[in-house]
């Protein structure tokens, strides 16, 4: 399986296991209007990098290999 920690969008917190998302497929921040959101995205509101975070393991569609 394609997991985060071998994504290149993908970068550790110092603090923990957890990461965050640098894939243009994620949105972050609020009232995003929902024409702007593409079949294969998500929206998360969360503007300041703190709300969306996922674990080593965790797969995605939009994966590319480091």
């Amino acid at each position: 399986m394609k997991t985060c920690d071998g994504c290149v969008y993908w970068s550790k917190n110092d603090d923990n296991h957890l990461g965050g998302c640098g894939s243009r497929k994620f949105k972050l921040g609020y009232n995003i209007p929902i024409v702007e959101i593409c079949v294969d995205e998500v929206s998360v509101e969360d503007d300041e990098g703190w709300g969306f975070l996922t674990g080593p393991k965790f797969g995605c569609i939009h994966w590319v290999s480091k």
